[in-house]
Parts: C-alpha cells; structure tokens; sequence
C-alpha cells in the first residue's frame, strides 16, 4: 500500500469495497500498488476473507488485476479505456435526459428538480479555489450521477454505476489537470443545466458532447473519428444497447418515451474490451484471432487456435478433451452431426471463435490475461460455459498466455511467475483400466511416483527402467496382447484384480533396484463404478457399501506403500472424501470433485487435501490459476493433468513449472505424454542450477 490509512472498523465486504474506491479516488494507491490481503485485513480489521472478496469485487470492475500468488494491483488506465469510457457515458446522459425531459413534458406539473446539479457545480468550484483536486474529482462524478439519477430510469442508473466508479477513479489518478482548465469544464456543466431547466435537449446534447470532446484530452482516435459521437438529441445512440446491458439489467420504462432508433434496436450487445492492464506500443494489440479443427491422440477433432499480437507475434495452442469429464466441468461445443466425426466435430466452437470471440478481443492487449478469460467469459454469458463452449473459450485463453509470453521475449513458465523454478515428480500412468482402456480393471490409473529421484532427468531414467521391466513381466504372465496400452500409453493387461496389478508393478520396481526412490498411486475414477440408484460401489465385480470400500483402501494402504489416491469416491460423496481423507492418512486427490473451480476448493476444503488442475475442466488460464492459488492457501497439494485426448502440445509443462507445483501426470509413453516430459527436460536445463526437483515434498515443495 502507498501508506498507511486509519479506519473504523468494517463488518461487510460491501464497506470494504467502498472504502477500497475511496481510497484510489483520493490517490492513496496509485497504479501498480500491490494490495496483499493480509495486509488490508490487519489495517481495515476485518478477515482476509472479507478482503479477498471485495478484491473479487473490484476486479469484476477493472479496478484490480490480480497476479498469481503476487498479490492484487491497482489498475492502470488507457487510451482506447478512456474513448470507451467517454462515449458510453455521453450516451448515457443524452438518454437520460431525453427521458427526463419528455416525461416532464408529458403532463408532469413539476419539472425536474436540478438543483442538486447546481450544489455540485458550487462544490466543484470551491475545491479548484482550495486546489483540492481529488474533491473536485468526486464532485464532478456526483454532477454525473445525479444527471442520470434524476432520469428515473433504473436501467441508466444501474450503468452509470458499473461505468463511473471504475472509469472515474482511473481518469481522476491518471490524467491530472490545471485549475484553468477544470474552471473552463465548471462553466460548461453550468451551461448544461441551463440547457436542462430550459427544456432545450438538442443543446443539451451539443453542449454534453463539447463538454466530453474537451474534458477527454482525446479528441480522436487513431483513424481521425470524433470520439464522443453520439447523435445531440439522443435519436442514434450507437451503443445505446451496449450501454445499458452493462449495469446487468434489462431497460425499463416507458417505451413509446424511447427515441424510435432506440426502440428498434435489438439488445445484443455486451460491453467488452474497454480498459486494459497496460500502456504499451502496438505490438501487444491483438489483431487477429484464428481457429481450425485438428485431431487429438484418439483420432477425434479438437481446437486449435492462433493469437496474433500486433500483426507480428503469434501464439497457439492446442485443446485436449477427457473421456471421464464431470458434472461441473465446462462444457465442450460439438456439432451433433452423426455424419462427421459421429458428431463430435469443433466446426461450431471454431466458428465462435472466427466470429464472436475474435470480434470481442480485438484491440485487447494481449498481456491482460484476467481481462480477456473474463471478457469470453461474460460475452458466454453461462455458468458453465456452453454456448460459445468451454473449447473455444480454453484455447484462446492459452493461446493468449503464449502470444503474451514470446511478445515479452519469456518462456511461458517465466512469463507466469519470476520466481518459477520447481520441476515436479511425474506421476507414470503404467497400468490403465477404468474407461482409458478395454480391458476389465475398475481403477483408472495405477502410478509410480519416482519420489528418491535427484532430477526430474533423474526421475525420468528410472521411469523407462520400471517400464521396461513392467513390459516383460506382462508378456511372460499375459502373452503379447498385454502390452496393448490404453488412451494414457500405460499397459492394458488383461486385469481385474488391483492388488493383481499392484503385484506386477511392486515387481517391476524391485527388480529395477529403485524400491527406495519409488512411491504408487491410483486415480480410482469411482464415479465410474458407483452405482446411483443402489448407492453403492461396484468394484471387482462386488457391491460395496462407502465404508467397505473405505475398508478395502484401508488394505491396500497397509500392504503397498500407496501415497496418494485421486477420486476415491464419487465426486458427490463428500462424506467419502471426508471419510478418506481423515482415515487413511494419505493424499486425496479431488479430480471430479474439486473440477478446478475455486468455490468448490473453498466449498471442499475440508475433505480433501490435494487438487487435479486441468485447464479445460474449468474453462480459462485465469480460471486455473485462481484454482491453484486457492489450493495453496488451504495447504494443498497441487497436481497438474493432462487430458486422455491430448495433443501434441507441451503448454501444461510451462503452467506446471509456472506455478510451482509438485507434481504432473501427464500419461506414459505415448508422443502426445512424451512431449510434456521433454518440455520439462528442456526447463530444467534453462533453469540449470536454479531448478529444484520437488521429490518427497512434492505436496508441498516450499
């Protein structure tokens, strides 16, 4: 914080907030202010959960960008911001007084009262004599307010409140002006009631506009057109729809009170882009968005989308799909044509993305992570991301993150977070079952965590020894066709018995001579053998009741050294979790449970200990990291995952690193899982020294 600041004590979030505007109107954070939530809840006397989600708050009005595990900024403001800003809110107060006017004109016996107006443009003259310019600011932002207020249309209200605090505390702290020229700005707010008490809307309009043009300090934008453009009487309000749908509500009233243009234009609009995070020269703009059908590791379609910053730099990146996926997790677009791809083609996923996303993003700097994921976010306009789809949304959101990372001349991992330097222990997927394979093994994935390694170059040679020896074993019991592998590259043995198959890898470790280095895990995938309707699992061929499937972990535990089990019980058995994670003292891994979402993490906190991050479980870059940052701060282990239908694309190494996590499963020998370990090696060796393999810390590597 710029300095300290004495205040009563505050009980809601809603004060918080309030108090937080406040402070940045009267400058005491300027932009680039890191605001820590322990530091907030220590000075404001309240919890750092009552400060966290007034940040949430003001993030959601640009006031904020939020850094990974760095803490929440203050905002700085732009150009493009500031033309956004001005436009919208001319057009919000020449319908505002539109409305006014002709409802006063319609049979109303009192005009409207302006003398509030008046009282503000006293106020602001007396602060410019006192050159108290942060007062002056205020004032004028009351002027404003109460010229929409005085409209009575609560959909205008609704939008100057979403518009003027953000944008004015940005103006006032970023654009500073001298005393003649803020006098010169009273004589026309003076002027501008005059026109309003007279009835007079056409000068109205005309006089607001001059006002806007000269107050703005840009007169035009880049291809010469006035900035303030809307038609003096109100009749052409170009994003009058625009406007409105940004306070969230539709527009009430009196229609036939409504200017024809207005009331014949369709409400589809949202308010998009505006403010960005940086003042920055052209090469960070996004000028164009491109996406196009590829194939996944299973043969199916997926998307693949190209970011290109400043008609120069680009990034891709590839989108994988789960076979498994969960109830809450974002929804993918496919086209439902039986005739391509039996239905699963992308075409109308790329299509938003050519069209809608492409549309919304232009001119966004590219380096404004947060503001672009919550940009598609809002232009969805759902909670699970359905009608763009959460496929489209997930890669331009990478695809971004990369563009950002080669416009900054960083690695992606850098690029993340400076102090990126954990290389996690890989979690080798060996043997498959559930549904990544054809083969009769209820549980998923059966791992071997090389925990004793040095290096992840280390733990990497004594993943191709287990495997290797893991391979002859099979053949010598099975026969070839139990070298078959499944979606993940693990084996697929013709198996039913997990202690069978724990055997067989026990084996192969112990012949490898790594028993000391190597820790096993399981992703159990239970959801997939619960059964809803009898509300029991069916494992092995056996019905079993949560507690005698708690007692057959309990076994399992006691007889391998098992360290770790992912989805144990159906991800709505929180009971389950909550039984697991007390009782078998071990990490509990919440995939299906948790779906990467930070309110299920807070939700959830208490039943699990560990998360499964997957990008596109939860739709966005931001998304994912707000996932881990909550994991960390409920002491969580953080394992980052692939997808069964993956691609060839390396970016969760980067993410891994990028947020220090302890751990990766990213599948077994396959291309598609090889490139995510080669990308490791490649960051270990930039790192040299600096790297820290996680090893035996991998829960927590600090």
């Amino acid at each position: 914080m710029a300095r300290q600041i004495g205040l009563k004590q505050r009980s809601r979030s809603a004060d918080v907030v309030d108090y937080l505007i406040d402070a940045i109107l009267r400058g005491d954070f300027k932009p680039g202010d890191k605001i820590l939530e322990l530091h907030a809840a220590r000075l404001l006397n309240v919890s750092q959960a009552t400060v966290r989600q007034a940040l949430h708050e003001l993030e959601a009005r640009g006031l904020l960008i939020s850094r990974p595990f760095r803490g929440s900024y203050v905002r700085p403001f732009t150009k493009k911001g500031l033309r956004d800003y001005f436009r919208v809110r001319t057009e919000l107060e020449v319908l505002a007084a539109h409305w006014t006017l002709n409802a006063a004109a319609g049979g109303d016996s009192q005009p409207p009262d302006w003398s509030g107006l008046g009282d503000c443009i006293g106020n602001m003259a007396e602060h410019i004599r006192r050159e108290d310019y942060a007062a002056y600011r205020k004032a004028d932002m009351r002027f404003h307010r109460l010229l929409v207020e005085t409209s009575g249309n609560e959909a205008l209200l609704a939008a100057w409140d979403a518009l003027g605090h953000s944008f004015w505390a940005y103006f006032g702290l970023y654009f500073e002006q001298r005393s003649d020229d803020l006098s010169r700005q009273i004589s026309m707010h003076q002027a501008i009631v005059e026109s309003l008490e007279s009835g007079r809307v056409r000068d109205f309009g005309e006089k607001l506009r001059g006002h806007y043009v000269d107050v703005s300090l840009l007169r035009t934008d880049s291809s010469g057109t006035s900035l303030c453009n809307a038609h003096p009487d109100g009749g052409h309000l170009e994003t009058w729809g625009r406007a409105v749908r940004f306070g969230r509500q539709a527009c009430p009233g009196n229609a036939a009170a409504k200017p024809e243009s207005v009331r014949n234009r369709p409400e589809k609009h949202t308010l998009t882009g505006g403010s960005t995070m940086y003042i920055g020269r052209k090469k960070f703009a996004i000028t164009d968005i491109t996406a196009r059908e590829i194939l996944d590791c299973r043969f199916n379609p997926t998307v693949q989308v190209d970011v290109w910053a400043g008609d120069e730099l680009f990034g891709r990146a590839d989108v994988p799909a789960g076979r498994s996926r969960g109830e809450r997790e974002a929804w993918e677009t496919r086209d439902g044509d039986p005739k391509v791809y039996g239905g699963l083609g992308v075409g109308k996923a790329v299509s938003n993305i050519n069209t809608e996303i492409k549309e919304a993003l232009a001119g966004m700097d590219v380096r404004d992570q947060r503001a672009i994921d919550l940009t598609m976010i809002r232009l969805d306009g759902t909670p699970n991301k359905k009608r763009l789809g959460g496929n489209a949304i997930v890669g331009v959101s990478l695809a971004c993150a990369r563009a950002a990372a080669g416009a900054c001349n960083l690695p992606l991992y850098r690029y993340l977070n400076a102090n990126a330097h954990i290389l996690p222990v890989p979690l080798l997927n060996y043997i498959n079952g559930g549904r990544l394979t054809s083969n009769d093994l209820d549980f998923q994935e059966i791992c071997i965590f090389p925990v004793g390694a040095e290096t992840f170059r280390e733990a990497m040679t004594i993943g191709w020894d287990v495997y290797n020896i893991l391979r002859d074993i099979l053949v010598d019991k099975y026969g070839k066709i139990a070298v078959n592998v499944g979606d993940e590259g693990g084996f697929a043995p013709p198996i039913v018995s997990v202690r069978e198959a724990m055997d067989h890898l026990v084996g192969a470790v112990e012949k490898s001579g790594h028993k000391d280095k190597v820790e096993y895990g399981f992703d159990c995938a239970a959801a997939h053998f619960y059964d809803a309707e009898k509300k029991m699992y069916k494992l092995e061929g056996e019905y079993r009741t949560r507690e005698q499937l708690l007692d057959f972990y309990k076994e399992l535990i006691r007889d391998y050294p098992i360290v770790s089990m992912e989805d144990p019980f159906d991800e709505d058995d929180v009971e389950g979790f909550a039984m697991a994670t007390e009782q078998l003292g071990i990490q509990i891994v919440g995939d299906d449970f948790l779906c990467t979402n930070p309110k299920l993490v807070r939700e959830r906190g208490g039943f699990c200990n560990a998360m499964l991050l997957k990008f596109n479980q939860v739709g966005t870059l931001s998304e994912s990291l707000d996932a881990a940052e909550s994991a960390y701060r409920h002491r969580f282990g953080v394992m980052v995952s692939e997808r069964s239908g993956e691609t060839e694309d390396p970016i969760l190494s980067d993410v891994t690193v990028g947020i220090n996590a302890g751990q990766i499963k990213t599948g077994a020998t396959r291309s598609e899982r090889t490139v995510k370990y080669n990308r490791l090696l490649e960051i270990e060796a930039e790192l040299g020294k600096a790297a820290v393999y996680a090893g035996r810390q991998y829960k927590n590597p600090f």
